[in-house]
């Protein structure tokens, strides 16, 4: 798949992210459980009128038990105001809970100092950064950088703007362009919209299409996964970082379709790596009322995902069986 037109929108309250073992539902009517049937993960779909329920099957996924979400009116970086910032992630907390994931906190720069040079807090947790800048409480020169501290602890990072610790926000409202981030010449630098086209497999079962890879990662880079679209760069990649992950979009969070946000969202639920093998996927037609079905040849720790909807009404739930 592949977007048609380079479309930039902000959008405010379409960003959905759940934890391990919870549910999270939009539409009422309709509902998902699990059973063992001895023959397979058997699910069963709860609601009176008909939907269509699709299911992916992974292993070897890892998702953050806790999201921390940072913006700061002292540290907005030099890329998008404050209030977009607030009003995106603010929805996005909301968003969180309204599907029973209590686990998203809002957080401004000093708080993330705390978590940075906190280890034992890194390895169940992510932070989801959008300013594109690092805030001095955590990058005050060129060799502290309490962002690197948390991914070499097992932190999980979702990123997305320029190259991460090329900016440094400072309390005045100033940014600073060190010349280069940690990625270097790992990541796209282009002035202009950026667009790429071949879909890679996750991008093609999820479906993500976000073709912006203006901050992409480079497809090729070591230890790396296309999650996204891609060519040279990605629009959106996993990469390991010593013990931790980061998250690479390859435009601002606030650049993305609806429909994207929603991928995007899912495959944070999800937990997908680098390492994430996709075993199964189909979709089953529920009739009127209770109906039931059954995936085969699942193992223990395999993820099952299923989902009902379209991207702005959709209803699903996560099983780490």
């Amino acid at each position: 798949m592949r977007r048609g037109a380079a479309v930039i929108m902000s959008v405010f309250a379409v960003f959905v992210i759940a934890g391990a073992s919870f549910a999270y539902y939009y539409e009422p009517n309709i509902g998902f459980g699990l059973e063992d049937s001895g023959d397979g993960t058997e699910i069963t779909v709860s609601g009176s009128l008909p939907a269509d329920v699709r299911y992916r099957v992974f292993s070897d996924t890892a998702a953050p038990e806790r999201i921390y979400l940072f913006a700061d009116p002292d540290y907005p970086g030099a890329f998008l105001p404050y209030r977009t910032q607030d009003k995106v992630l603010s929805s996005l907390k909301d968003l969180m809970s309204r599907r029973g994931y209590d686990g998203a906190e809002l957080i401004d720069a000093e708080r993330l100092a705390q978590l940075c040079s906190d280890p034992s807090a890194a390895s169940c947790s992510g932070i989801v950064m959008m300013s594109g800048a690092l805030p001095e409480t955590i990058y005050p020169n060129d060799s502290e950088n309490g962002l690197l501290t948390w991914l070499s602890n097992g932190g999980t990072l979702y990123w997305s703007g320029p190259d991460m610790g090329r900016f440094r926000a400072l309390s005045n409202g100033q940014c600073i362009d060190t010349g280069k981030g940690y990625f270097g010449d790992g990541v796209n630098h282009s002035d202009d919209i950026y667009l790429v086209s071949e879909t890679s497999d996750v991008a093609e079962l999820m479906g993500f299409v976000s073709a912006e890879a203006q901050y992409g990662l480079r497809s090729d880079y070591p230890g790396s996964r296309v999650l996204g679209l891609h060519g040279e760069y990605s629009s959106l990649s996993v990469v390991h970082v010593s013990a931790g992950r980061v998250y690479i979009l390859g435009s601002f969070l606030n650049s993305l379709y609806v429909e994207d946000f929603y991928t995007f969202a899912d495959m944070m639920v999800i937990g997908i790596t680098e390492d994430t093998v996709i075993k199964d996927s189909g979709i089953y037609h529920k009739g009127y009322g209770k109906g039931s079905f059954t995936i085969d040849g699942t193992s223990p720790g395999d993820t099952v995902y299923v989902s009902a909807g379209k991207a702005t009404s959709v209803s699903g739930r996560l099983f780490r069986l």
